[in-house]
């Protein structure tokens, strides 16, 4: 027999990536407690004061420090409890989560050896499934999609026990979120809203004025194409930012005495091999005479592709099963990420190996084209873009380009999206594209103004903090009632 849980008996509710030294946050958790929820579980960073605020205000909360909670280690309340260990059904029953968790970032980077990270996953299984049993959350919320590596874990248990997960989506439009349960689902609000309103006279003056200047700077076709993400960090690794990054390293190899061993290995990458210079030695001029679909390739790690990719995470499958799909005299432009070179240096990564951009080059009718191509001047004169989770994407749908995406992004229920999965799926999108499929202006304004109703303004993102107008007692009183709205709109099941 299932137990109910109706909301005035309030809810048992786990805070999953949540800074608990932010005042914004406290306030927010005070105000679940207000309408009778309880905060059993909080992973953020550490209270390391016994008299901190988030210690003095939830004496019955269980805090957990995310880097511990990253590296496997529990929370000091449970380090000496042991949990039964996961079995051969519970392994066998979690194989797609623990095939996802291998490739995101902070798992990935964890240790070099397989087995180990076998064991933290396991040990992930372990804890997860105790801590719930314990404690007997009705409800997980996440600041973000789970992509560190426990809350991945923790997120899939959560669906698997039917407990409701709560996550807050990123809109990539000023400072707006989509309360979503599901990232693999979305924000089905969204889908319906479209739906309800299908063949109304929408204009760009019934758009809020947010979404109107957003939409209005996207459709500006003289602007180089690049995401305020991108150019935050491109702008953290040029000019006085990146003599900064170098002294600190430089300082860093004297102080450990590895200048020597470093600089060695630096000119042996930089004369030797490396995967620029395998990009370079692939790479050719786009002709723009050819009939085109834009394939931006995604920064790796990162949560975009893993989890929000699901088996796609690994680009060049994507890239195979999109050529094996094309016309004839059809091509693939493939374009790196500029944030790779960036961030990766010149040397080579889990997921920029060596002869990645080889393998790449050698499908039959792709084409790997130089990373200063305009990104602006590819999604123009394409037939379609093809993307993950990519801004490209977004960008694509308001200049009324048709996308084909292989992940899970936030602007998947778009009018011209063409969420696909395999060969034939490809084929589907690619010959209803072929044929002369039209995205029309009124279902790219029918899609925002959806989004402006459907959507909330709050941040946790700093780039959505900086764009934000809120003020903080503002962003509380949003944050609280979507909660605790998400909490009470029907009732559910707990262990």
């Amino acid at each position: 027999m299932r137990l109910i849980i109706y909301p005035d008996a309030g809810m048992n509710v786990f805070l999953i990536k949540w800074d608990y030294n932010n005042e914004d946050n406290l306030a927010i958790a005070k105000g679940l407690e207000n309408q009778g929820h309880k905060i059993k579980y909080w992973v953020g960073t550490s209270p390391e004061d016994v008299s901190s605020p988030s210690r003095r205000n939830f004496t019955k909360t269980v805090f957990h420090n995310i880097f511990d909670a990253i590296a496997g280690r529990p929370a000091a309340e449970f380090k000496d409890i042991s949990f039964p260990p996961p079995g051969e059904k519970t392994i066998k029953d979690f194989f797609e989560t623990e095939s996802i968790l291998a490739t995101i970032k902070q798992f990935e980077k964890l240790t070099p050896s397989v087995l180990e990270k076998k064991s933290v996953y396991h040990g992930f299984l372990e804890y997860w499934f105790g801590i719930i049993n314990k404690l007997k959350p009705e409800a997980v919320i996440f600041s973000v999609q789970p992509h560190a590596g426990f809350d991945f874990v923790l997120y899939s248990i959560a669906k698997h026990l039917k407990i409701k997960t709560v996550i807050f989506e990123y809109t990539g439009v000023s400072d707006r979120h989509f309360v979503i349960n599901d990232y693999s689902v979305g924000c089905d609000k969204l889908r319906k809203e479209i739906e309800d309103n299908r063949g109304k006279a929408i204009g760009i003056k019934d758009l809020s004025s947010d979404i109107r200047e957003f939409y209005l700077r996207q459709a500006d076709r003289a602007r180089q194409a690049i995401s305020k993400e991108v150019g935050n960090i491109k702008k953290s690794f040029s000019g006085f930012n990146l003599v900064l990054i170098k002294l600190r390293m430089l300082k860093r190899a004297i102080a450990d005495f590895s200048f020597l061993k470093k600089s060695y290995f630096y000119f042996k990458k930089k004369l030797g091999k490396n995967f620029r210079k395998e990009y370079i030695e692939v790479q050719i001029q786009p002709d723009w005479n050819k009939k085109f679909i834009y394939l931006a390739l995604h920064y790796q790690p990162e949560a975009a592709t893993s989890p929000l990719g699901g088996v796609f995470v690994d680009q060049l499958l994507m890239i195979k099963n999109l050529a094996y799909a094309l016309p004839d005299n059809w091509v693939i432009y493939v374009k790196e990420h500029p944030v790779q070179w960036l961030i990766s240096g010149l040397n080579y990564t889990s997921f920029r190996y060596p002869g990645y951009y080889k393998s790449i080059s050698e499908i039959k009718n792709v084409k790997i084209v130089p990373i200063d191509t305009s990104a602006e001047e590819l999604i123009e004169k394409s037939e379609a873009v093809a993307t993950i989770t990519g801004s490209a994407g977004r960008e694509a749908l308001l200049r009324k380009k048709p996308v084909i995406i292989f992940g899970y992004p936030n602007y998947r229920y778009c009018p011209g999206a063409f969420k696909v999965n395999d060969v034939l799926s490809c084929q589907a999108a690619i010959t209803k594209i072929k044929s002369g499929f039209i995205l029309e202006e009124r279902d790219i304004l029918n899609y925002l103004y959806s989004l402006d109703r459907i959507s909330i303004h709050t941040y946790f993102e700093i780039s959505a903090k900086k764009l934000s107008k809120l003020t903080p007692a503002e962003h509380v009183e949003i944050m609280t009632g979507a909660i605790v709205r998400e909490l009470e709109a029907k009732p559910f099941g707990a262990i």
